[in-house]
């Protein structure tokens, strides 16, 4: 009878040890998943101020050339070369683009890219007004900041789908 309470205590003894091993092991794994998770997120969100702090350099640049175009209008000087800011415009096109790109072959599912080429097609549609309406006796009008606008719009945008893509995505 001794015998036979032994062994079970053993066996409880062995069932508790096999549990605390597991609970052990699960924990571990649950922990080792949450740590690659926050450094996937960490990656991501340096990615992001990359791209913000890059398309922050383009809008600055574009803003000083709005204002040296302000200025030269303010002197009187209404005819003025528009080709150097169209061509700040392209750049910021092209920076989105190229700065997006190979963050959703890495993170994204092509979500990036959407956003990326509706931006191009809206600073695209500006571009074209901005050439009409330098024409002679075009009678169109464009507003120097619109690009501005435009680039706001979409990084935030791309700030926010970002956000969520990788609050969702790994979990």
């Amino acid at each position: 009878m001794l015998d036979n309470m032994q062994i079970g205590l053993d066996i409880a003894t062995a069932l508790s040890v096999v549990g605390a091993a597991i609970a052990f092991i699960w924990n571990s794994s649950l922990s080792g998943k949450r740590e690659k998770q926050q450094r996937y997120k960490e990656i991501v969100h340096a990615y992001m101020l990359r791209i913000s702090s890059r398309m922050y350099d383009k809008l600055m640049q574009i803003n000083k050339r709005i204002q040296g175009i302000q200025d030269k209008i303010l002197q009187g000087e209404m005819n003025q070369d528009l080709n150097p800011y169209k061509n700040d415009i392209y750049d910021l096109k092209f920076t989105f683009r190229y700065t997006i790109e190979p963050f959703d072959k890495s993170y994204g599912d092509g979500r990036f890219i959407k956003i990326a080429n509706n931006f191009e097609e809206e600073l695209n549609e500006y571009i074209e007004l901005l050439i009409r309406s330098t024409l002679k006796g075009s009678g169109e009008s464009f507003d120097l900041a619109t690009p501005v606008k435009i680039a706001n719009k979409y990084i935030t945008e791309f700030m926010t789908v970002a956000e969520k893509y990788i609050d969702y995505s790994k979990k």
